[in-house]
Protein backbone atom coordinates (compact mmCIF):
# COMPACT_ATOMS: atom_id res chain seq x y z
CA UNK A 1 0.00 0.00 0.00
CA UNK A 2 2.78 2.26 0.48
CA UNK A 3 5.67 1.07 -1.99
CA UNK A 4 3.59 2.08 -5.07
CA UNK A 5 3.00 5.74 -3.88
CA UNK A 6 6.48 6.11 -2.98
CA UNK A 7 7.81 4.90 -5.62
CA UNK A 8 5.51 7.40 -8.01
CA UNK A 9 6.71 9.84 -5.48
CA UNK A 10 10.30 9.39 -5.92
CA UNK A 11 10.41 9.45 -9.64
CA UNK A 12 8.40 12.58 -9.87
CA UNK A 13 10.81 14.34 -7.20
CA UNK A 14 14.09 12.59 -9.31
CA UNK A 15 12.84 14.51 -12.78
CA UNK A 16 11.69 17.67 -11.06
CA UNK A 17 15.18 17.59 -9.73
CA UNK A 18 16.63 18.51 -13.01
CA UNK A 19 15.07 22.03 -13.00
CA UNK A 20 14.96 24.99 -10.86
CA UNK A 21 14.74 25.79 -7.17
CA UNK A 22 11.31 26.78 -7.65
CA UNK A 23 9.85 24.44 -9.84
CA UNK A 24 11.37 21.55 -7.53
CA UNK A 25 9.17 22.95 -4.00
CA UNK A 26 6.04 22.89 -6.23
CA UNK A 27 6.64 19.25 -7.47
CA UNK A 28 7.44 17.93 -3.83
CA UNK A 29 3.92 19.44 -2.31
CA UNK A 30 2.21 18.15 -5.42
CA UNK A 31 3.68 15.18 -5.02
CA UNK A 32 3.25 14.19 -1.33
CA UNK A 33 -0.42 15.28 -2.08
CA UNK A 34 -0.56 12.60 -4.85
CA UNK A 35 0.97 9.97 -2.86
CA UNK A 36 -1.80 10.54 0.16
CA UNK A 37 -4.20 10.88 -1.85
CA UNK A 38 -3.38 7.59 -3.86
CA UNK A 39 -2.72 5.86 -0.18
CA UNK A 40 -6.38 6.37 0.84
CA UNK A 41 -7.68 5.27 -3.03
CA UNK A 42 -5.72 2.28 -1.60
CA UNK A 43 -6.97 1.83 1.24
CA UNK A 44 -10.55 3.09 0.36
CA UNK A 45 -9.93 -0.09 -2.29
CA UNK A 46 -7.95 -2.85 0.15
CA UNK A 47 -11.38 -2.21 2.10
CA UNK A 48 -14.02 -2.56 -0.35
CA UNK A 49 -12.29 -5.47 -2.01
CA UNK A 50 -11.76 -7.10 1.44
CA UNK A 51 -14.86 -5.98 3.62
CA UNK A 52 -14.23 -8.87 6.10
CA UNK A 53 -10.71 -7.02 7.25
CA UNK A 54 -10.59 -4.36 9.85
CA UNK A 55 -10.34 -1.37 8.97
CA UNK A 56 -8.03 -0.26 12.46
CA UNK A 57 -6.69 -3.06 11.63
CA UNK A 58 -5.74 -2.07 8.20
CA UNK A 59 -4.78 1.64 9.12
CA UNK A 60 -2.35 0.12 12.67
CA UNK A 61 -0.80 -2.44 10.07
CA UNK A 62 -0.29 0.55 7.73
CA UNK A 63 1.61 2.59 10.25
CA UNK A 64 3.53 0.11 11.98
CA UNK A 65 4.97 -0.82 8.46
CA UNK A 66 6.04 2.61 8.00
CA UNK A 67 7.11 3.41 11.48
CA UNK A 68 9.32 0.31 11.11
CA UNK A 69 11.78 2.37 8.91
CA UNK A 70 12.65 4.85 11.52
CA UNK A 71 12.92 2.19 13.94
CA UNK A 72 15.44 0.39 11.48
CA UNK A 73 17.81 3.57 12.31
CA UNK A 74 17.68 3.12 16.13
CA UNK A 75 18.81 -0.52 16.25
CA UNK A 76 21.40 -0.17 14.06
Amino acid sequence: MCVLPSALFAFKLSRAALRSGQAFGIALVLGELIKIVLVVALFALAYSRFGGANAAALLFGFIAAIQGYFLAFLVS
